[in-house]
């Protein structure tokens, strides 16, 4: 993805007031590395460095927005 580029992020993400910064931060970052097929192959680190959140972070992230579905 290059810098330029815009990702569709979901208004029910951005106005959630029980979503972290740092969860919707890598929650955009998953988005912009989604494939047209839906899927993402990106690795914890990947996700950290493009969300500039930590590692664990991410985790705690990815772990909340399966639980929220």
């Amino acid at each position: 993805m290059s810098k330029n580029s815009y990702v569709a992020v979901p208004n029910t993400i951005i106005t959630d007031p029980g979503l972290y910064p740092s969860t919707k931060r890598v929650y955009v970052a998953m988005l912009a590395y989604k494939s047209r097929k839906g899927t993402l192959n990106k690795t914890v680190a990947q996700l950290a460095m493009r969300s500039h959140c930590s590692p664990s972070a991410v985790q705690q992230a990815v772990a909340e927005l399966t639980h929220r579905g």
